[in-house]
């Protein structure tokens, strides 16, 4: 006689909100799910405007390790993160690889949960869009200009944080990218200026939905003052 046995199993459940009936084609007993929604903030403002579209195909890190998830995001921005292990903290967010556009990127590092039985942890993360800022340091002599390579430059936001930081390349051309929206300074390093024994003043500039991109953010090296303006 010949005989077939057939190992069959699936999980199903009730997703939060109305997003219906999800199944499993593997057992989620014992294990912990979250329901992750990704959105683009495109103004930035930290919550989900009615405007803002959901992101589809985005996965997720896991852990500390930064495990990639198998799951990823549906046209709705929703999906289930299954297999969680109960009552273990864990963290998820953004893996920004899996954003679809270069100029996006995650708005945090995440949200930690603590996966519990029974119970579909809801959490909603967002990328954010970034934009641009470059510009040329000069070095200024007597009458003339000249590039200024290798000068170490800050970029600070409106809170006096420095958030980023740079070097001029060999003919003193810069570039921030993936600046988040907001108001910058764009400046010469303190210990930039002592180091040459220049003067220089910061240039500010503002990155928003409207001018993500900044050009022409020029910084001028003046010799012979140690102190910026």
């Amino acid at each position: 006689d010949v005989r077939f046995v057939f190992d069959w199993r699936v999980s199903f459940g009730k997703a939060p909100g109305s997003r219906g009936w999800f199944t499993a084609p593997y057992p989620l007993r014992g294990k912990g799910i979250a329901a992750a929604r990704v959105y683009l903030d495109e103004n930035g403002n930290g919550r989900r405007d009615d405007d803002e579209e959901p992101l589809e195909n985005v996965r997720f890190e896991i852990g500390s390790g930064g495990r990639l998830s198998h799951e990823a995001t549906a046209a709705d921005g929703y999906t289930l993160i299954s297999r969680l292990r109960q009552w273990q903290p864990v963290d998820i967010g953004i893996a920004a690889q899996s954003l679809d556009d270069p100029a996006w990127v995650p708005a945090s590092e995440g949200v930690s949960i603590v996966p519990r039985p029974g119970h579909i942890e809801e959490i909603e993360l967002a990328a954010i869009v970034t934009g641009e800022i470059d510009g040329t340091v000069r070095l200024g002599r007597e009458d003339s200009e000249q590039p200024a390579a290798g000068v170490e430059l800050e970029l600070v936001d409106a809170g006096g944080n420095i958030v980023m930081r740079e070097k001029s390349a060999f003919d003193g051309f810069y570039l921030f990218s993936k600046v988040p929206f907001g108001q910058y300074t764009v400046r010469v390093a303190a210990s930039q200026l002592r180091r040459l024994g220049v003067s220089a003043s910061g240039k500010e500039v503002i990155v928003n939905d409207s001018q993500p991109i900044v050009s022409g953010a020029d910084l001028t090296l003046n010799e012979g003052n140690t102190e910026s303006e």
